[in-house]
């Protein structure tokens, strides 16, 4: 039976980072072959540091922006889907007019229920209707490294709609919360990497 066991890396061995962990490794035969999936885990400060900087550019939000947002969580759930973390159903509408408006009712109730009534968005091409919403964050969906890559994406978008710098906020955060293993960053313009010269 596999279980999910938490262990800190010593160079040239794996030790168990608590007594649950050690309990769980201890119920294998000692000498026996295991088969080990290693990804490292979450930073919470690294955590905590996404979700206060969500809060920080909230307010900077433009109201006249294309979708209006309610509050942090619905800020998040619309930027991992426009950096397409996210889940997506597509549905065809039948031609009929009267037929289709009851369509994409059915499939915005279909997606209310397979989102997990998670915040949603549908985009109608023709008869075709796509539904998108964003997949968990969670500590047991994404590894660092997973996480890293979605906040630099997130990070980036910040940066193209509202102009707010991570470097800036980051310089801030360190001062009242100290550093971060993993420092924050978004992807830079060629410009800015001085690839290209103005």
């Amino acid at each position: 039976m596999a279980k999910e066991i938490f262990l800190i890396n010593r160079g040239d061995a794996l030790i168990p980072n608590s007594e649950d962990a050690e309990e769980a490794l201890r119920s294998y035969p000692f000498g026996v072959q295991l088969r080990v999936k290693v990804t490292q885990t979450r930073s919470l400060p690294h955590h905590r540091f996404y979700w206060a900087f969500l809060a920080h550019v909230f307010p900077h939000w433009p109201e006249h922006h294309k979708h209006p947002l309610r509050d942090e969580d619905h800020l998040h759930a619309w930027l991992a889907v426009y950096v397409d973390w996210c889940e997506e159903f597509t549905s065809e509408l039948m031609p009929d007019l009267k037929t289709a408006g009851l369509a994409a009712t059915m499939v915005i109730a279909f997606v209310k229920k397979i989102s997990g009534d998670k915040p949603f968005w549908l985009r109608i091409d023709g008869n075709k209707v796509t539904a998108r919403w964003p997949k968990s964050i969670a500590f047991s969906r994404m590894d660092e490294e997973e996480f890293k890559r979605f906040t630099t994406r997130v990070f980036t978008a910040i940066y193209e709609k509202v102009g707010i710098d991570i470097d800036e906020y980051y310089e801030k955060w360190q001062d009242s919360h100290g550093a971060l293993k993993v420092v924050p960053e978004r992807n830079k313009s060629p410009v800015e990497q001085g690839l290209y010269f103005s």
